[in-house]
């Protein structure tokens, strides 16, 4: 991910998106941080463009190893431990 400079002010690069724009899920992915960054942007919350880069690229990097089932405290049912129901998933092996 570049950083914003005074030349690339976004902090954007170029990425050929076209093997995946056509999913579903990538275009409710795209919704869904546009639904994001207005919520964050009308909280006054304070993030800048460096920020919001990193936030969702540490947001993307990390999903596949958190627990996003929402059980309360992370706990799985039944799991008197409250081991976290998310499983570790190395993407790059299956790309």
């Amino acid at each position: 991910m570049a950083k914003p400079t005074k030349k690339n002010h976004t902090g954007v690069e170029s990425y050929d998106h076209s093997a995946v724009k056509a999913l579903p899920e990538y275009q409710q992915v795209h919704q869904a941080l546009d639904a994001l960054v207005r919520a964050v942007t009308s909280a006054g919350a304070g993030v800048g463009q460096a920020e919001w880069l990193r936030m969702t690229e540490q947001m993307a990097a990390s999903l596949p190893y958190s627990d996003s089932s929402g059980h309360s405290n992370n706990g799985c049912p039944g799991n008197a431990e409250g081991a976290t129901c998310g499983y570790a998933v190395n993407i790059a092996d299956f790309i």
